[in-house]
């Protein structure tokens, strides 16, 4: 089972609602080598349950997935092929 988590934001998407405080998401800068081109410098945003995979539209709706369940913050389970 995989968990995803939904954070409600702040506007500027630097802060999310975890339990009754806002918490600032952590940021990993990350270079990934690429054959024959330039490497790619990507930034990579963590909340308290892993990276984010994705924001919504107008930056409210920021998701992680992890195997942990935290407070004020809504869990989606997904089954995966292995774990049917």
């Amino acid at each position: 089972m995989i968990d995803f988590y939904e954070y409600e934001t702040r506007a500027d998407g630097t802060e999310y609602r975890y339990g009754d405080r806002w918490r600032s998401f952590g940021v990993e800068p990350h270079t990934i080598e690429v054959a024959d081109a330039p490497d790619e410098e990507v930034t990579v945003k963590k909340s308290a349950h892993g990276a984010v995979l994705r924001a919504g539209a107008g930056g409210d709706e920021f998701r992680s997935n992890s195997a942990s369940r935290g407070p004020a913050c809504r869990r989606r389970g997904r089954r995966t092929p292995s774990s049917r």
